[in-house]
């Protein structure tokens, strides 16, 4: 038996890159359909009806709909549903699946583009003062996803549950940068220094030649060096510190706090009653 997928999706740019995403992934094109409230076309490229108005309008675009929805069982309040969305500006797109296990695929696309959920968005029309599809009350119900399937004479409600996965990564928290610069700083120290002078004395002297001053007239050259201390300065390199830059690690324990999110499916056996004409659904979640 076919499957057909349903979405709507508030964006005509999402609902056609929903389509080629589809085609893409080897969905047959002729099998999937955008109805918008300009004009309802065929994915292949086919041109629209001309421009209609109004919710009875919207239900006629929506015919081929209705058909699959008496076929598969679907809750009649479905179909008004989406004909209210398209009337608000937004876009169906279905896909006819024969294969079952690529009606998650189809469903997975529609919903990375944006499919809504059409029974919470009803319910946020009717909190707005929407009376429901047709001339009745309707009151909306709630759980399925907007790209939920409809299989045979049952719908598929998956039950999803979040789980917390908690990794590491390291991040930058400061640090240390250790610069090495030169300075001068003046420094003085006292020394003393011997100096050498020559003195010259002349003393006048009255008496007869020594014997041994016999050679006092030829002649000679004294010489008499002055020497001088200077200060001279030598420096050395000293060690005198040294800084030593490591790291080092500690370990910490900490506990992080969020909240994932499980969906719930309950069941609520509705006692017989006389028909109205009001439609009471079962409520889902």
């Amino acid at each position: 038996m076919t499957n057909t997928v349903v979405g709507l999706l508030d964006q005509r740019a999402g609902a056609e890159e929903a389509v080629d995403d589809l085609v893409a992934e080897g969905f047959d094109q002729n099998h999937i359909r955008i109805v918008a409230n300009d004009q309802a076309f065929a994915a292949q490229g086919q041109t629209g009806q001309e421009k209609e108005s109004g919710f009875h309008s919207l239900m006629v675009k929506l015919g081929f709909l209705e058909e699959r929805r008496q076929q598969l069982g679907w809750p009649p309040e479905d179909v008004g549903y989406y004909a209210e969305g398209v009337r608000r500006g937004g876009v169906v797109v279905t896909v006819d699946v024969a294969n079952p296990e690529e009606v998650d695929r189809a469903v997975e696309i529609l919903e990375e583009h944006g499919a809504v959920d059409i029974q919470e968005r009803a319910q946020q029309w009717m909190r707005s003062g929407w009376n429901g599809p047709g001339t009745g009350t309707a009151t909306a119900t709630a759980g399925a996803p907007g790209g939920y399937v409809r299989e045979g004479g049952g719908t598929r409600i998956p039950v999803v549950e979040e789980e917390l996965k908690v990794g590491k990564r390291a991040v930058e928290q400061g640090g240390v940068r250790v610069y090495s610069r030169v300075s001068e700083t003046p420094v003085s120290e006292t020394v003393s220094l011997r100096e050498e002078h020559v003195n010259i004395e002349r003393h006048p002297v009255d008496r007869p030649l020594a014997p041994g001053e016999t050679g006092a007239f030829k002649e000679s050259v004294v010489e008499l060096t002055e020497m001088a201390e200077e200060a001279v300065i030598a420096k050395q390199a000293q060690v005198v510190e040294e800084v030593v830059v490591s790291k080092g690690v500690t370990e910490r324990t900490e506990t992080v706090h969020d909240t994932v999110r499980r969906t719930q499916v309950e069941v609520e056996n509705l006692p017989p009653g006389p028909a109205t004409g009001q439609t009471k659904p079962k409520p889902k979640s």
